[in-house]
């Protein structure tokens, strides 16, 4: 639930007491849920402070648990010649800390695992955010597309509409749909069967991809008529 997930955390975050720990064990791995969002974030050419600015996603679903080794995972990024990929996982976990992974044997992975109230303060209120963001893969956990918008809500102090994307050039492959592509091959150590097996998007539940839901299910929002009310709680805490 997002109240759940934001709202017993709120009066414990303290951005001067985080710790970074960076003492998580080698050939780390990772699991990757059926729950779970992974996906890649681009924005439009132009910021507009007075209006919304719009970023296009692009998600993954599994169909079942997988784990992701990032030794193995680095060793796939140097033959593609991707040279630095960011990986934020997004949890429910001790709210001032995060947690950090690194391999830099020829590809440079860094992997955060971080609470989303950290998330909120210390990297979407970071000035390089967007230039970082060309380099970063999100995994959202226990999420669906709300969730998503909602988290993303404000960046650097502009407010942020997190969309599908519906340009004229929607029928191309764009540069976001290659990058996750290419993501994806990666994770899976170029096993195309696999990667297209645990695709899920032929299967998933409306709630994992619609922007809102009268039937979003975990009772997410609460249930009056208004719009605005409508609106999860998460997103009312994050846009302050």
């Amino acid at each position: 639930m997002v109240d759940s997930l934001v709202e017993d955390s709120i009066n414990e975050f303290n951005p001067k007491k985080v710790i970074f720990n960076k003492s998580m064990p080698k050939n780390f791995e990772f699991i990757i849920n059926n729950t779970d969002l992974l996906f890649v974030l681009t924005r439009n050419n132009s910021i507009y402070p007075n209006s919304i600015n719009n970023m296009v996603s692009k998600i993954f679903t599994t169909k079942e648990p997988t784990c992701v080794n990032l030794d193995i995972l680095a060793e796939g990024l140097r033959i593609m010649g991707i040279d630095i990929l960011n990986i934020i996982d997004i949890k429910k976990q001790p709210v001032n800390t995060v947690n950090i992974a690194k391999v830099n044997p020829s590809s440079t992975i860094t992997y955060v695992e971080i609470h989303p109230l950290a998330f909120i303060e210390i990297m979407l209120n970071d000035s390089d955010f967007l230039n970082r963001n060309k380099h970063t893969l999100y995994l959202l956990r226990d999420a669906n597309f709300i969730i998503l918008k909602a988290l993303f809500s404000r960046i650097n102090g502009y407010d942020v509409n997190i969309c599908k994307g519906n340009s004229q050039k929607s029928h191309l492959l764009s540069h976001l749909d290659l990058r996750l592509s290419n993501y994806i091959m990666a994770l899976y150590n170029f096993n195309y069967k696999k990667s297209s097996f645990l695709n899920n998007f032929s299967d998933m539940s409306k709630d994992k991809y619609l922007s809102w839901s009268d039937d979003f299910k975990a009772g997410s929002y609460k249930q009056n008529s208004d719009i605005e009310s409508k609106r999860p709680i998460f997103r009312k805490v994050v846009s302050k």
